[in-house]
């Protein structure tokens, strides 16, 4: 009887984790970008990020294939609501590696979001832009332009090249739409 009782028991135990529905959230490595800071903090260091011990307001891991990222999560600090979360990747010394970044993270981007709702990849100066060189020194400038946006009905991703204080990287954000809207409804609220 114990062997029939004991598999059955265990089964059970499994089967409400089947019929959890969908989160309404969007989600960030299977987190839902919802809830305190505190609690969704906790659920990334349970996914292998941690604390960065020089700015306890990032969080240090690997994303996506690459290692060394820094993770930001923001959230509205009066109603303690995550609603977003990026990703900066390692600085990139050269175009090449910069560009290949980028273009490689769209496309596992559209592997699993379907094709970008917006995106725009283009130099202020493209005469200026004629090689490695001079497109990081365009880059650095803050003279580029490149973006990708996936959207849903959760929330958005914007994928981009970035530049702060002379460093390059790719950077992405997840903004989840439901908790992004409560939080600006209540700064209409305040107006």
């Amino acid at each position: 009887m114990n062997k029939i009782i004991l598999p059955l028991l265990a089964s059970f135990m499994v089967f409400p984790s089947f019929a959890q529905e969908e989160s309404t959230h969007f989600t960030f490595k299977g987190v839902p970008i919802d809830g305190t800071y505190d609690s969704f903090v906790s659920k990334l260091k349970q996914k292998g990020f941690k604390q960065d011990i020089n700015d306890p307001y990032f969080m240090l891991g690997d994303f996506a294939g690459y290692s060394d990222c820094r993770i930001v999560i923001t959230h509205d600090t009066n109603k303690d609501i995550v609603y977003g979360v990026g990703v900066i990747f390692e600085e990139a010394d050269s175009w090449s590696v910069l560009y290949t970044n980028y273009s490689n993270l769209k496309r596992m981007l559209t592997i699993k979001y379907g094709s970008p709702d917006s995106e725009v990849e283009e130099f202020q100066h493209p005469s200026s832009a004629t090689d490695d060189r001079s497109k990081m020194h365009e880059v650095r400038m803050g003279r580029s332009d490149f973006k990708t946006i996936f959207e849903n009905e959760k929330g958005h991703i914007i994928l981009q090249i970035s530049e702060l204080d002379y460093k390059c990287n790719v950077t992405l954000i997840y903004v989840d739409n439901q908790n992004l809207n409560k939080v600006q409804t209540k700064a209409i609220d305040d107006l």
